[in-house]
């Protein structure tokens, strides 16, 4: 139900666009990165690559994630990797919890659990361990 995109530099994100249309993302993933472009004046020659969500998700929008960026990395001669969904969720936890300054230091190893909604009374779930060397 929500397509996410964002244009980033060493860890800084420059651009982001989130949407919650529920459908039709098809029709506007396209247009919406070519405004992520050009508000940040990048052209595609300066990507260094590309990253899209591999899942888990709609069967339907991962077809699209993954055909946009397939020819766009195919267009535009980059590389392009996949990104679980459950893990960069899981890493952002992380990523906020060792970045709070308010938070203990992490002594031991930490669990996150990330879960997604999978319709249906269904969810998607994964554990990730992290500790402060990753």
């Amino acid at each position: 139900a929500s397509l996410a995109a964002a244009l980033t530099r060493g860890g800084e994100i420059l651009a982001s666009v989130q949407s919650l249309a529920e459908r039709n993302h098809s029709l506007a993933t396209v247009s919406q990165l070519k405004a992520l472009l050009d508000e940040t004046g990048i052209k595609a020659d300066e990507l260094d690559g590309i990253a899209i969500g591999r899942g888990p998700g709609s069967y339907t929008g991962m077809r699209i994630a993954v055909s946009v960026g397939k020819t766009l990395a195919w267009v535009w001669n980059k590389p392009l990797v996949g990104i679980s969904s459950l893990e960069a969720l899981a890493y952002g936890a992380w990523h906020t919890r060792i970045a709070d300054d308010n938070s203990p230091p992490l002594n031991r190893p930490e669990w996150f659990i990330p879960i997604m909604d999978a319709r249906r009374g269904q969810v998607y779930t994964s554990a990730f361990e992290a500790s402060e060397g990753g």
